[in-house]
């Protein structure tokens, strides 16, 4: 279990009780593992009111709610890296906002209009099409078909660059589940040879 408010060297801070779940912890610990790759803090709360997480750029922090909806807090720590790249790289952001858009746009089974009418509605003042983009990314760029047709019709090297990103970015994650899996699996096994 982590102990509270304690910051350490690998960019992750959580200030929140110690967490007895073992699906949260291992969430976590990608969550310290993402933020050692990419510089930043990630903070976790045990709850932000009606926000899963936000990103606050004076510090590059992320700061995440363990009460995230459906336990989704890698979701929202990946939402939130979007809005890390659009300060950090704007130019990239900026082409990866109009290819998603784009996209949804033109996707029958997207209802683009609406879904830029309730982020108003819900969130004034926000860049609908950069909430869009953060919460829609994963999901564009990782299915095959379309990663294949934007390879036609967009700058290939622009997106090639954006794929190899998210597919590092997930591979990483899956690295990181699966070393944690294997080292909980040895910590078991060492306990039972020790019984």
């Amino acid at each position: 279990d982590r102990s509270t408010g304690v910051e350490n060297r690998r960019g992750f801070l959580n200030t929140s009780k110690a967490v007895s779940d073992a699906n949260m912890n291992i969430q976590l610990e990608v969550l310290n593992a993402v933020g050692k790759k990419y510089g930043t803090v990630i903070e976790v709360r045990d709850n932000l009111g009606a926000a899963n997480g936000y990103f606050r750029s004076s510090d590059n922090r992320i700061v995440l709610s363990l009460a995230s909806e459906d336990g989704g807090i890698l979701r929202v720590a990946g939402h939130e890296l979007y809005h890390y790249l659009e300060k950090n790289s704007p130019d990239s952001a900026n082409k990866l906002k109009k290819l998603v858009t784009s996209k949804l746009k033109t996707d029958p089974g997207y209802d683009y209009e609406g879904r830029v009418k309730w982020i108003k509605e819900n969130n004034p003042g926000s860049d609908a099409d950069a909430e869009i983009t953060a919460e829609s990314m994963f999901d564009v760029l990782t299915n095959e078909q379309e990663v294949k047709r934007l390879l036609r019709e967009e700058s290939p090297s622009f997106l090639e660059k954006i794929k190899n990103w998210l597919d590092d970015f997930i591979g990483f994650i899956d690295d990181t589940i699966q070393k944690l899996k294997n080292r909980k699996q040895a910590g078991a096994e060492i306990r039972a040879l020790e019984k």
